[in-house]
């Protein structure tokens, strides 16, 4: 059995996919943990309440040989308001109220099989404040001129974000002023504005946005309108027309403030001379994945991972992006032990959590948990990483290699040792990788691992008469990349 799904995550994108395939194993004696709150339900999908009160998520189109009919949800024991939003052949969105929840619940919700599947109905649950914002400040007096010196605010930014939840743009100017504790200064605020809009029929559509401070829209991420810094408040820019797909489709305002969010955000069909009255925000909440789980099955494969903060090294152009992965599998009945590798065969360990750095070039990539119960059960899941956020810090580094003298006699020993210098954080790995060349013509080379201690460390090569080497050179890499070279020639 395979099914496959996917989301996305602001700030920086994180995109998961699952690629489920186990022993069949019948657990017909072994109990759902979570209780199972639905007998005609053979699957359900496990989902962790975080801030949102209302949040999306997806589910096939099909459980077992049966198409989904209904989608209900639970917590503990207490049913919870669903809306099927959106579907088609191959999932069936659902926007699911958990404003009774507490942070940390589990939601469960489950695909209910019938003879026909779930369709967008009537309005029956709707989210009264559709518009989420996030609000942090950081440095700077200046309105940013790019998104390139949005994504720069984000690496200087301080205190706590702010959360919060509006019915439309024109409420914004509220919010920011129940919280606001600024100074003279009148420092910069970073503002995140998303919600989501159900597209009903392919066609061109235009947007506008409006403010005092300069703002730009992304659409399922992609850049498509800039509105320029120092505009009267009611002055509206507009873009051009962009072509989008029936579906359903996430709006992300990025922009900045000093005292009162003033930004505006409205849309249109493009032949049509007003608003798009059947275009309404949706929810502001995230699309979130989880754990799925089939009564046919013990091992439940699922994972997690959360990017940090990226970096790169001075003259170097690629980027290197933490990610820590967490294992959030379940095994009903037994206990299971997870184990981690990258798409292509690196492995990265086994363990409930895992830290790995990936270069950003080789992004998107598939990292894969087996879920191994010991009833010998297998399950795995695969998390393709993503990351679009901004470079943190740059950190120089350098080599040079002592214990050679200036001059000497060909039967003098020579003991190199290659010293490293770097800004970057201690426990960074590196690998330093020698090239001997001899004067026989012969060659060698040799690997050593090094992580740097307060910014320093050494490595002693081996001892030997300096009239038998020609020429001595160093790369010092860290996860394959080169970040300095060096080399020495002995001269006769």
């Amino acid at each position: 059995m395979r099914l496959r799904m996917a989301s996305g995550w602001l700030g920086g994108l994180l995109v998961v996919a699952l690629a489920a395939s186990a022993v069949a194993q019948a657990p017909s004696a072994v109990k759902a943990r979570p209780a199972w709150n639905v007998a005609e339900a053979t699957a359900r999908l496990i989902v962790t309440k975080e801030q949102d009160d209302f949040f999306l998520t997806r589910l096939p189109a099909r459980t077992g040989d049966k198409p989904v009919a209904a989608v209900r949800a639970f917590v503990l024991t207490n049913e919870v308001m669903t809306r099927v939003v959106w579907s088609d052949e191959s999932q069936v969105t659902v926007m699911v109220d958990v404003r009774d929840a507490k942070r940390g619940q589990l939601v469960k919700i489950y695909a209910v099989p019938g003879d026909k599947r779930a369709e967008p109905g009537p309005s029956t649950l709707v989210d009264p404040t559709p518009l989420r914002g996030r609000a942090q400040r950081t440095a700077g007096m200046d309105l940013p001129r790019s998104l390139a010196d949005v994504q720069m605010l984000e690496t200087r930014v301080d205190g706590r974000p702010i959360w919060f939840t509006v019915s439309d743009s024109s409420k914004l100017p509220t919010t920011f002023k129940d919280w606001y504790r600024g100074d003279w200064t009148r420092k910069n605020h970073l503002v995140d504005l998303q919600t989501w809009l159900v597209i009903p029929v392919a066609g061109r559509y235009r947007f506008g946005l409006a403010g005092v401070a300069s703002a730009w829209l992304l659409i399922d991420g992609r850049p498509v309108l800039e509105h320029p810094a120092h505009q009267p408040y009611d002055k509206w820019t507009s873009g051009e027309d962009v072509l989008l797909e029936p579906g359903l489709r996430r709006l992300q305002v990025r922009t900045v403030c000093r005292q009162e969010i003033d930004t505006g955000l409205a849309w249109k069909r493009a032949d049509e001379p007003g608003a798009a009255t059947n275009m309404v925000m949706l929810t502001g909440g995230d699309l979130r994945e989880g754990r799925w789980e089939t009564l046919d099955r013990i091992v439940h494969p699922f994972a997690t991972a959360e990017s940090g903060a990226a970096y790169r090294f001075a003259g170097v152009d690629e980027v290197f992006v933490p990610f820590t992965l967490k294992d959030g599998s379940s095994c009903w009945g037994t206990n299971h032990v997870a184990r981690w590798h990258v798409r292509g065969g690196q492995e990265l360990g086994s363990g409930v959590t895992v830290a790995t750095v990936l270069r950003k070039s080789q992004l998107p990539a598939g990292v894969t948990v087996t879920a191994a119960a010991a009833s010998g059960e297998t399950a795995s899941y695969e998390a393709v990483l993503a990351y679009d956020g901004p470079v943190w810090s740059e950190a120089e580094v350098s080599t040079r290699i002592t214990g050679i003298p200036a001059a000497c006699y060909v039967d003098d020993r020579v003991h190199p040792i290659i010293r490293v210098r770097t800004t970057a954080a201690d426990g960074l790995p590196y690998d330093l990788v020698c090239d001997f060349e001899f004067t026989d013509g012969s060659r060698t080379n040799r690997t050593d691992q090094l992580v740097t201690d307060r910014g320093w460390a050494r490595v002693h090569l081996s001892e030997m008469e300096a009239g038998t080497l020609a020429r001595l050179s160093w790369s010092l890499r860290h996860h394959g990349v080169e970040v300095n070279r060096g080399a020495a020639r002995f001269l006769r």
